[in-house]
């Protein structure tokens, strides 16, 4: 009977993890970290996307501009001379 118990115990002991496997709850941190850094590189590289759009209409608003005041100059020359 002894022996039995023995090898009972034994086989538990074998199922017991390793000691380098990691816990759900590591698991979970690591998943919780990598899914930080991705939502924050998307956050980043939205703004980035945001910021450029607003500087080519802020471009194309100069351009706009320049082009109106070169038309009233040239209406002002023609005025005047």
């Amino acid at each position: 009977m002894q022996e039995r118990l023995n090898a009972a115990l034994g086989s538990v002991g074998e199922l017991a993890p390793a000691e380098d496997v990691p816990t759900l709850d590591r698991v979970r941190d690591k998943l919780d970290r990598r899914y930080a850094v991705a939502m924050g590189g998307a956050e980043v590289a939205s703004a980035s996307v945001d910021a450029r759009l607003l500087d080519v209409e802020t471009s194309a608003i100069e351009q706009q501009g320049l082009r109106r005041l070169e038309e009233i100059r040239r209406s002002i020359d023609l005025e005047n001379g």
